[in-house]
């Protein structure tokens, strides 16, 4: 059985860009970031995601992906 789930949000822009960060989308993010009502607290955001997970990659001895992680971190702001 299929369940379809209604969401309405006040800003979707920032949640796009908050999953194409996510999923390392990141042109697609700064596409979703210009959009985004509050540009600094987004970026913000997704920076500290981003060196939290590239923190847990260097921890599960996955250099190659901390390094990029930590890379599009630092780009994001």
């Amino acid at each position: 059985m299929s369940m379809l789930v209604a969401v309405n949000t006040a800003e979707p822009y920032r949640e796009l860009f908050v999953w194409s960060v996510f999923f390392g989308r990141m042109s697609l993010a700064q596409i979703f970031w210009k959009e985004c009502p509050d540009q600094i607290g987004s970026a913000l955001v997704a920076s500290a995601m981003l060196q939290k997970l590239a923190t847990e990659a260097k921890s599960r001895g996955k250099p190659h992906l901390a390094d990029e992680l930590f890379e599009n971190a630092g780009s994001v702001v």
